[in-house]
């Protein structure tokens, strides 16, 4: 299509144009990361799902593009051809004030005004089936669409209504939105508008100063929060612009996108991109019509209908993970208030994905159900228009999947007591060897997101359950063994994006398992560098395996059997957890395989965080965390995979290498037997037990960590301690800002960055509520040898509500493609990066597998 000139004379009128690659706007990749704290990673994907986008995560706390293209054949690629329509004379004063425009600050009026002119002459032409989408797509229209889309001056103010619940408050202030029914929204005397909701825009816009750097990253991370606020918008298009040019960004699960710096004399890809927001292309989803706001008159934020296996559900937000990559996003809802409810996960999976959450989670329970494992009532490929939706092309392929799950519980942030706690990381282990044991499946992503605690397990008639449930933790500290039927767990495993199912081969069994996988701040220090450890003396430092006191072994024999307790029974004195540890490291080592040893140690990590965030009841409440815990945080919080495995020393091992008297000075004195507690264990977690000779059995570190577990619990059965779920200790220092403080009341608790959280369940039917937020999840599945993601910082992602974490985040899972590099990072040093920090950032990634 060419721009109509007939009364207006352009330069190069109708001309494509051509950009020296140098010319353009700095790349994302370009931009310096805020200073911000370093954030959790979030769920990571699994084998066989490499085509997607590059390794992409966060640095800073700010978001990164999972691919950074700038496409010649943009026009072309991701548009229909508009109508021809003349508006060259009615835009050009406009056009001409951007042209000189001194600043960003007066462009935004030319800019939207040239930009609704534009609209209104596609909206005078639109026929009845584009009416007819546009009503249905835009319901708050009530039928009658009497104004076309608007560009509106919003630059002041950050659009409401962000699920702040789920992820958390973000000051993200787009320079113009496009809105219809602009009417509806408050207009300041300055000309600006305030108070449009995020469910209410259609696209962004970003205008940069001429002198000032091309706005390309900003617009990106604009996308990125929209999409977060909005799972109806698979794709999304955004303006980028400055005096001396114009750019189209596209934003989808594939990454992101972009047209070349066009100059204002040829208007084609402007009038495209407006256009697009009528009539898309047919293999550009802007819409899924399966899943809809809706936002009563006083609602605070939307909920969201979910149409599945043509029913409609209704529900809130438990989780939002990262736009770029899995785009995990999870809702709790119901078909009304006296029904119960399911938990919907939906994700866009890579087609060449080799293992799919929902055989998992049916392979798991094909035998029954195993208590403590969350399980799949139905699933479905999302279809809108009668189209599968489908994003990308070739062998880079995202399919959108919706799961619906039957089980819910609550964040370990919401624990009661510390029994509680420990109660539920024992039955995650014994959950945990029994699925590997069982069912051979390996769950290779146990994390803060993916444990929940006092389990919502659902009654579902006709299901059986597994008859080799083992006892649990209340049968093993009641002495007495439940009914199969009547056996609960005080967990609930989630998330099985990173699973495998274990193949008869060994050849196979060890292909599936070479591949770095797991959520950075959790992952096993093995499983992070690809091969065993040997970088410090105690990797062959053996430890014994714990025994019981009396009380403890007669509860723990009545459970499981003598036969059990003596498997693991040390052979003689020179034996550790059954075997002999080595003299010395040999040369060359073994090849990597990910085992359930590794998984154990990612429960470690995971009970250590919990318990560090626990605040006592009791407790005076702190302002700030000592250097010891802020610096273990730190060090904990903003663990990455390194880029080059072989030169690389995790830092968490300063965490294993801590004598008993310092772990006791990470927590308040009333919690000195936990201090200990965690110091026993970590000496069990520290050996690299793939050197020892025979190599102990797959579940030694499991039996290890329960028995100390068990042992704490028997000797503290009457003496726990309750916790305040409102708060989590601080940790973050002591600043200069806090030492001058003039007023009388204590620092806000300083807790962790979230990238998005799970709240505490609130009742069947209650909505999500903004509350506080844990750590989001950045998982990251690597090849041995590949480059390092960037951290993120609890729930992805990022969840609100108790709400199985099918991420997933916070980090859905990241696989690493050694062959392929991140260069596109979204963001901006100025107003709105403050607003970043604490939500979900990370990058997901998935790895074909070859």
């Amino acid at each position: 299509m060419k721009l109509r000139t007939n009364a207006c004379k352009y330069k190069n009128p109708g001309k494509v144009a051509v950009v020296n690659p140098s010319s353009r706007s700095p790349s994302m990749s370009s931009y310096e990361p805020p200073r911000t704290p370093p954030r959790a990673p979030q769920a990571g994907e699994t084998d066989g799902d490499s085509s997607g986008p590059s390794t992409a995560g966060v640095s800073g706390g700010f978001p990164q593009a999972a691919r950074n293209t700038v496409e010649p054949n943009f026009l072309e690629n991701h548009f229909n051809k508009p109508p021809d329509i003349s508006v060259a004379c009615d835009i050009e004063a406009n056009l001409e004030a951007i042209r000189n425009a001194q600043d960003e600050f007066c462009m935004y009026k030319p800019a939207g005004e040239a930009l609704t002119t534009i609209s209104k002459r596609f909206f005078d032409r639109i026929d009845d089936q584009m009416k007819e989408n546009l009503l249905k797509r835009h319901k708050y229209l009530n039928g009658k669409l009497d104004s076309p889309l608007t560009f509106i001056d919003h630059h002041r103010h950050a659009p409401t209504n962000f699920p702040s619940g789920v992820l958390c408050d973000v000051k993200d202030a787009p320079d113009l939105l496009a809105v219809f029914k602009p009417a509806d929204f408050v207009q300041k005397t300055e000309g600006d508008y305030k108070g449009v909701p995020h469910h209410r825009v259609v696209s962004v816009v970003e205008a940069k100063s001429k002198t000032g750097q091309g706005g390309r990253a900003q617009a990106a991370s604009y996308t990125y929060r929209h999409q977060q606020a909005r799972p109806d918008h698979p794709m999304v298009f955004a303006l980028n612009f400055k005096p001396q040019w114009y750019q189209v960004i596209l934003s989808s699960p594939n990454g992101v996108v972009a047209s070349e710096e066009t100059p204002w004399d040829d208007l084609d890809l402007l009038l495209a991109y407006v256009y697009a927001h009528y009539d898309p292309k047919d293999d550009h989803f802007l819409y899924d019509d399966t899943v809809s706001w809706n936002a009563p008159v006083g609602s605070s934020l939307p909920s969201w209908d979910i149409t599945f296996k043509d029913t409609i559900y209704t529900g809130h937000f438990v989780f939002v993970g990262d736009p770029w990559g899995r785009r995990t996003t999870v809702f709790r809802a119901s078909t009304g208030p006296s029904d119960d409810e399911l938990i919907f996960k939906e994700t866009y999976r890579h087609e060449g994905r080799r293992f799919k959450e929902e055989e998992v989670l049916e392979h798991i329970h094909a035998e029954g159900d195993i208590p403590g494992f969350v399980r799949l009532k139905d699933w479905e490929y999302v279809h809108t228009g009668g189209k599968p939706i489908k994003i990308g092309s070739g062998n880079d392929i995202r399919r959108k999947v919706r799961l619906a799950l039957l089980d819910d519980g609550e964040n370990l942030v919401e624990a009661k007591s510390v029994n509680d706690l420990l109660k539920a990381f024992y039955d995650v282990l014994e959950v945990h060897r029994t699925v590997y044991s069982e069912r051979r499946v390996l769950h290779r992503d146990m994390s803060m997101h993916n444990i929940l605690m006092y389990p919502r397990w659902a009654t579902v008639k006709g299901r059986r359950v597994f008859k080799d449930a083992p006892p649990f933790i209340q049968d093993v500290l009641d002495g007495s063994i439940r009914r199969l039927e009547d056996r609960t767990t005080e967990c609930l495993i989630l998330d099985a994006d990173n699973s495998a199912i274990l193949g008869k081969s060994p050849v196979d069994k060890h292909t599936v398992l070479a591949n770095r996988t797991g959520t950075p701040m959790y992952i096993a220090r093995s499983v992070c560098i690809g091969r065993p450890q040997a970088t410090y003396l105690y990797s062959i430092t053996g430890v014994r395996m714990p025994t019981l006191t009396p009380a403890a072994e007669r509860l723990y024999v009545k459970a499981y059997g003598q036969q059990r307790y003596d498997k693991f029974a040390e052979k003689n004195a020179s034996t550790c957890h059954g075997a002999i540890p080595p003299l010395k490291r040999p040369n060359p080592p073994p090849p990597f395989v990910h085992r359930p040893c590794h998984d154990a140690e990612s429960i470690f990590w995971t009970m250590f965080a919990a318990l560090l965030l626990a605040q006592p009841a009791n407790a005076e409440r702190e302002s700030h965390a000592s250097a010891l815990v802020a610096t273990l945080w730190k060090t904990l919080y903003g663990h990455q995979i390194p880029e080059q495995p072989a030169q690389y020393r995790d830092d968490r091992v300063t965490i294993l290498m801590m004598d008993e008297q310092e772990w006791e000075m990470c927590f308040h004195t009333q919690m000195r037997d936990v201090a200990v507690l965690l110091a026993d264990i970590s000496r069990q977690i520290t050996p690299e037990y793939e050197y020892w000779v025979p190599r102990p059995p797959d579940d030694h570190l499991h039996e290890a960590i329960q028995r100390l577990i068990l042992q704490y619990l028997v000797d503290h059965l009457d003496k726990d301690i309750l916790l305040d779920p409102n708060h989590q200790r601080p940790t973050e220092p002591q600043t200069d800002k806090d030492k001058h403080r003039t007023d009388s009341r204590p620092a806000e608790t300083r807790a962790n960055g979230s990238r998005g959280s799970r709240s505490g369940r609130r009742g069947k039917g209650s909505r999500s509520s903004a509350q506080r937020l844990s750590k989001p999840k950045t998982s990251v599945t690597r090849t041995s040898g590949s480059q390092a993601p960037v951290v993120a910082g609890p729930s992805s992602g990022s969840r609100v509500g108790s709400r199985t974490s099918t991420t997933s985040r916070s980090r859905g899972p990241v696989v690493v493609d050694p062959k392929r590099r991140s260069g596109s990072q979204g963001g901006r040093s100025s107003k709105r990066l403050k607003g970043l920090e604490g939500s979900p950032v990370s990058i997901n990634e998935e790895d074909e597998e070859h």
